[in-house]
């Protein structure tokens, strides 16, 4: 496991890391049963990784500099932040 929130339902959504270079995600529903989960579900473009401090991704990209990883707290926020979104998305309007 990478990093896990709980939201205020009681959904429990938990980022991992796998055999391919994306993050894979787990959604539990509040009774305990897996709503999804998927070994590629977060793109690593996106998820996992900022460019560094004073740069776009574009600058660093071209730069071809080296991304620094996230952190737990990263890892929370960005949940925290995306959770009702990743819900509804993979678990439909019923969720």
């Amino acid at each position: 496991m990478i990093a896990e929130h709980k939201t205020k339902d009681g959904y429990t959504l938990t980022v991992y890391s796998t055999m391919y270079l994306d993050w894979g995600l787990t959604i539990t529903r509040p009774d305990g049963t897996e709503l999804m989960s998927n070994p590629h579900c977060l793109s690593s473009e996106v998820y996992g990784a900022s460019p560094p401090d004073g740069m776009d991704w574009d600058e660093a990209i071209d730069a071809d500099v080296e991304f620094k990883p996230w952190t737990d707290k990263d890892w929370t926020e960005c949940l925290a932040s995306e959770a009702d979104e990743l819900i509804e998305a993979y678990g439909g309007w019923d969720e």
